[in-house]
């Protein structure tokens, strides 16, 4: 279900924390803290009941299976840090926004808590096709979530521009985030992303081409 936000961008799902039982809640951060210590592979129903201190009925009654807990993971792993970035960036334009946009996608490339758990389940997500689906949905609307907080509408209308963009972003943030996970002591992500900065501003002021899709086609 889409939830609508006072900002204008909705998110896919409703709120995945504040509309959880708390005993649900509980539930989710046992399964996060078996993720991000154990690994996918110790994520059974009666690994997460114990450490919930609750049986597996609980688990079943708040989220239906094993795939419905992982959704409500999914759905929950940068749900507020993305639309507190939205709230901060709409009312700034130009180099402000797009430094707010910076500083606010690396604090959650360094959150390693939350990458791990995403890339500890994404081989289960990318093997089954109704979790594929879901976080393909989330995905466009990290691409709309890039683009509204950049300002990308500011330096040309066309959308297949706009798109690949966004698209380009989201993957650079991405392969940080596991470059990080990989070397969490010697690998500092604030220096790509200052370059990152500098180039999109580059972009932002005029002063890099953005319609050369034609020379690949």
């Amino acid at each position: 279900m889409v939830k609508a936000f006072s900002d204008g961008l909705p998110f896919p799902v409703d709120d995945p924390l504040s509309s959880l039982h708390p005993s649900a809640r509980v539930i989710l951060e046992a399964a996060r803290q078996i993720l991000a210590q154990e690994g996918f592979a110790a994520l059974s129903l009666q690994a997460i009941a114990h450490r919930a201190g609750m049986n597996k009925a609980a688990v079943h009654y708040h989220f239906g299976s094993k795939d419905g807990l992982i959704v409500a993971i999914v759905d929950a792993l940068i749900h507020d840090e993305c639309l507190d970035l939205v709230r901060e960036t709409r009312s700034l334009s130009g180099e402000q926004k797009l430094r707010a946009y910076i500083r606010g996608i690396l604090g959650m490339v360094n959150d390693a808590h939350s990458f791990q758990n995403y890339f500890e389940l994404l081989p289960y997500i990318v093997r089954d096709p109704i979790l594929r689906a879901r976080v393909a949905d989330l995905y466009r609307w990290y691409f709309q979530w890039t683009i509204s907080c950049v300002g990308f509408e500011d330096v040309t209308r066309d959308p297949g521009v706009i798109q690949a963009f966004a698209q380009l972003v989201v993957a650079i943030s991405d392969g940080l985030a596991l470059q990080r996970l990989l070397n969490p002591d010697g690998f500092a992500a604030e220096h790509p992303y200052a370059l990152l900065e500098s180039l999109l501003y580059d972009v932002m002021a005029g002063r890099a081409r953005v319609d050369r899709f034609s020379d690949l086609e």
